[in-house]
Order: structure tokens, then sequence, then C-alpha cells
């Protein structure tokens, strides 16, 4: 009988031991310490603050070793300034050390898609070299006209733009106008 075998069998008398005396006790069964080290899962941060998924990546043990990463993205289905996605998923193995972990942090709505864009904006934003088309588009409506704001740009009307930017937590993006 091999290792293994024999300790599952000293797992099942003890518990069948225990279970007939009805004693409530329990048991620690130790290995000899041949158990390999498990690897940490990325903890669920959706709907958090981006401070209160901070803390849990570091309760969890991940921020010393991974690069965590936020992005401001338009989101109608999850309120302004909370975790709408994560990457890598809850549950899952966390990534190598020096990986990004990115948290997608909603920046809110209304949105609307690129084919809803004015016929302007959706003009320069064919001249994105990173532009994604299928991604939704935050309106952002200010004293001086409307502005758009992707994950990674702010566009539109100058006046806008203007008053728009930096109005967003997401540090890194780029914003153009006409």
């Amino acid at each position: 009988m091999n290792r293994a075998s024999r300790l599952t069998v000293v797992v099942l008398v003890i518990a069948m031991l225990g279970a007939a005396a009805g004693s409530g006790l329990y048991f620690l069964v130790h290995d000899g310490g041949n158990a390999q080290p498990t690897k940490p899962t990325m903890p669920d941060v959706g709907g958090l603050t981006f401070e209160g998924a901070f803390a849990a990546l570091t309760a969890a043990g991940l921020t010393n070793e991974h690069h965590v990463e936020f992005r401001s993205i338009a989101n109608d289905d999850v309120p302004i300034n909370r975790v709408a996605a994560q990457s890598p998923w809850a549950g899952t193995p966390a990534p190598e050390p020096g990986a990004d972990i990115v948290l997608d942090i909603s920046a809110g709505g209304p949105t609307i898609t690129f084919a809803e864009l004015p016929a302007k904006a959706r003009a320069l934003a064919r001249t994105f070299a990173r532009y994604d088309a299928t991604e939704r588009i935050l309106v952002t409506t200010t004293a001086k006209g409307v502005a758009y704001k992707t994950d990674i740009l702010l566009f539109g009307p100058c006046p806008a733009v203007d008053a728009a930017y930096r109005t967003y937590q997401d540090p890194r993006y780029d914003d153009t106008c006409y």
C-alpha cells in the first residue's frame, strides 16, 4: 500500500471512530510535509470600490508580486466607481508573479454604441489606432457640450473635452478633439 492509500485509510478510520463515539472531536491529519503548496486564487472583487478591491487583493497576498492596473469603463449596469470586471476572473488561479491584474472600474452611464456617435465623432474615432468599435462609450454631458469616453480615450468637440478632462479615476487615457 502506498503512502497516499495509507493516509486515506487512517483518515477514514479516525472519521469512523469519531462518528461512532459521537464525541465531537476534531482531528488534524498531517501528511509528513509532503503536501505541495496551493497556488492562491483570485478573490471576487466585483462590485467593490477600487480601494476595497485593492484591500481584498492585498489580503489574498497578491499585491506584492503583481501589478494592479485599473481602467475606467463605460457601464450602465454597475454603479459608478465600482469594479465591473476583473482579469483574471474570480476563483481562477492567480497569475504568475510579475503579471498584471486588471480591474475595470465603472465610469457609469449613459452609454452608447459606436453607431450612435455623431458623424464627426465617429470619423475621429476611426482614426484612433487602439480604438475598439465594439466597446460601449460613455456619454459625458458638460456645460460646454458632449464628450465621449472609452476605456482609453476621451474625445469630441474641444470645449466639451476640456470641460470633461480628468473627471474620471482612470489615470491612463488620452484625449483628442475637433
